[in-house]
């Protein structure tokens, strides 16, 4: 800590906007004044989505690149938002190479299995459990803790994601349009809404969709609208942080994701105001939704469902009663005085798990990983 002001330094792709980039963008424009942050990642400046003067670039998987990065900025605390094992692990050795008694911030994708990992091919992350200094979790949802041993729970800190939002007007007539936002990629099922938009054409139904978003399925999508023939239903433009701005009356924000992290598109949305719709699974929608501010579908993603969920909202009395009107979002204020107390509380604490951890060779091969298990936890199966 310098001149009393914590030097904190954020591990991010920053390659495009997502969950992630959204929340460190809002805690350097928010805490600015009170924090020296420091960006580090492996994607260069000029290519990045953060516009931010103290940005630091190294080239992915040079672990002596990024030690030499930490030995000179001599960070109080990292943070790595949630990421790849192995890019947590590039974060480890760095800190431990460098000598710096850098507290370390784990940001964890739980649960593990919603992203369809296989097992056998990861990094155990009991190390990283051990490892950080505090575990960040976005949720404190039983589906999240449960796959953290409770060695580890005495680290956990609970800190939700910043919800932005939008003002909407309540209005006398209804002219209901399905929208999206996100990646579009394969796991957020966006097939399924063109398949909903031609079953809403055969009925004659003038409900129009609306994506934003960009990604590797875009122009795949754009080929089967065509082919289904609702290419004027089905509109995709390309996204935007202010596409809630075009929220409106009468919309509903659908996810059709087979899994998700959280799902902050929705969240946002729903906390502007608009219904939305999603199905359940172990988290997002699940913990959104709710009787009063959307429909949870208990099912997997499906068309048939979707659409009777969509039509239950054609009527304008169903809808009111999942509109709701904010004026206001007093949540952001809390989230942010969590993150205050946290990045305090990690830069008082002067002592790191990790410089004082022996058991961290430059390969993490299966023998050192072994030894660290069995000495941490003992036998582990």
């Amino acid at each position: 800590m310098k001149d009393n002001k914590l030097t904190v330094g954020i591990y991010i792709y920053a390659k495009a906007w997502g969950g992630v980039e959204k929340l460190v963008e809002w805690l350097i424009f928010n805490l600015k004044n009170e924090v020296d942050f420091k960006i580090i990642s492996p994607t260069k400046k000029e290519e990045s989505v953060l516009d931010y003067s103290e940005y630091f670039y190294y080239k992915e998987g040079n672990i002596n690149e990024l030690t030499s990065i930490l030995k000179i900025l001599a960070l109080d605390v990292i943070y790595v938002p949630r990421s790849l094992d192995k890019t947590q692990f590039e974060v480890i050795r760095a800190i431990k190479y460098s000598g710096q008694n850098t507290r370390y911030i784990a940001g964890i994708h739980v649960p593990l299995n919603i992203f369809q990992i296989d097992a056998s091919k990861r990094i155990n992350p009991l190390l990283i459990y051990y490892c950080a200094d505090c575990i960040h979790l976005i949720s404190n949802s039983s589906n999240n803790v449960e796959y953290i041993p409770k060695t580890f729970w005495n680290k956990i800190s609970f800190i939700e994601n910043p919800i932005k939002t939008s003002i909407i007007q309540q209005e006398n007539e209804l002219n209901l349009r399905i929208v999206t936002a996100g990646r579009l990629s394969f796991e957020k099922n966006i097939p399924l809404l063109i398949q909903v938009a031609y079953e809403l054409k055969k009925k004659n139904k003038n409900i129009g969709i609306t994506v934003f978003g960009d990604g590797p399925e875009k122009l795949k999508l754009i080929r089967l609208s065509k082919i289904y023939g609702v290419q004027d239903y089905f509109i995709i433009k390309n996204y935007s942080d202010r596409w809630l701005e075009t929220l409106r009356y009468g919309d509903v924000f659908v996810c059709t994701s087979y899994y998700e992290g959280y799902g902050m598109a929705l969240a946002e949305a729903v906390a502007s105001g608009i219904p939305g719709i999603g199905f359940s699974f172990s988290q997002g929608p699940s913990e959104i939704l709710n009787e009063s501010n959307g429909i949870l579908i208990d099912a997997q993603p499906n068309y048939q469902d979707l659409l009777t969920a969509i039509e239950i909202l054609e009527n304008k009395k169903n809808y009111d009663h999942y509109f709701r009107y904010r004026d206001k979002d007093l949540a952001n204020t809390s989230i942010l005085n969590k993150w205050r107390r946290l990045f305090s509380k990690m830069g008082l604490n002067k002592k790191s798990i990790i410089s004082h951890t022996d058991k961290i060779d430059q390969n993490l091969s299966n023998d050192a990983i072994s030894e660290l298990k069995i000495k941490t936890f003992g036998v582990i199966d």
